[in-house]
């Protein structure tokens, strides 16, 4: 094979450029299917891009998720009602209670479905919606 089919087969397959550490064959024995995963790793990468990674990588160290407890909420004592936390913007309607997605603790709010993401203010349950939804 010509050093102008090599290049044309790789571009072809989008690759344009070889990463440090990967040879001509193993590129080409990507393309043809013959290992699972480019060799070598990324040169060049945009400055945000690596400082994104990094940052996405960190926060998912700083918090656990946490275990979801099933509870029935009807079966709440009186006493447990008045200290849970309270979601409804009226405070003259009773509301309905929902559970935490994350947790399972039971929160006050105006009407059921009304939030996407229903979570409580601790911070795992605040950082697991977090990693879910925006990372």
């Amino acid at each position: 094979m010509t050093k102008n089919e090599i290049i044309t087969k790789l571009a072809n397959a989008g690759i344009t450029q070889l990463r440090n550490g990967e040879s001509v064959g193993d590129a080409l024995r990507y393309v043809e299917k013959e290992i699972p995963f480019r060799k070598g790793h990324i040169v060049g990468r945009d400055k945000n891009e690596t400082i994104f990674l990094n940052n996405k990588e960190a926060f998912s160290k700083c918090f656990t998720r946490p275990n979801l407890i099933d509870e029935d909420i009807n079966t709440i004592p009186s006493e447990v009602l008045n200290k849970l936390e309270d979601w409804r913007e009226n405070k003259n309607e009773i509301g309905v209670l929902q559970p935490c997605q994350y947790c399972g603790v039971a929160m006050r709010c105006d009407e059921e479905g009304q939030y996407e993401i229903f979570t409580c203010e601790s911070g795992d349950c605040g950082n697991s919606a977090i990693w879910d939804n925006c990372m």
